[in-house]
């Protein structure tokens, strides 16, 4: 881990994260990674207003093959992945429903994306029964 990097674990007293995904943030984006920093997270491409959260915080990683996250005031890579966390239980049964992996979802600033994401692993605490029951596309 870099130095000075925040750990979601340490904000929301779990080990693990609910998910992680793959992204790539669109062409004309740059964004740094800062304290406080606030992305918005859709399941849907033209989500409304209801399906935008924003209790879904992100780990990005330094690449897609190393586990070390990126430090405060770093660029997002372009491409990489990152791990989920649900920071709030008010939403945790929806995105128990919506969460299953190879599922398409969205990384947004305001109602811009800026970056398509998949879901990669779904953590065994959100698997549960919830396959059958898929909430959206």
């Amino acid at each position: 881990m870099k130095k000075n990097a925040i750990r979601m674990s340490d904000v929301v007293d779990r080990d693990i994260p609910d998910f992680s995904i793959e992204y790539e943030l669109s062409d004309s984006v740059q964004l740094k990674q800062f304290p406080g920093c606030i992305l918005n997270f859709s399941y849907y491409s033209s989500p409304t207003l209801q399906k935008v959260f924003c209790d879904i915080f992100p780990e990005f990683k330094v690449d897609s093959n190393s586990n070390e996250i990126i430090s405060p005031n770093d660029f997002i890579p372009r491409k990489s992945t990152a791990d989920m966390w649900i920071v709030s239980d008010k939403n945790r049964v929806y995105h128990e429903k919506s969460i299953y992996n190879g599922r398409i979802c969205y990384l947004m600033q305001g109602s811009e994306i800026i970056a398509t994401c998949k879901i990669t692993n779904a953590m065994n605490h959100l698997k549960k029964e919830y396959n059958y029951n898929k909430v959206g596309s």
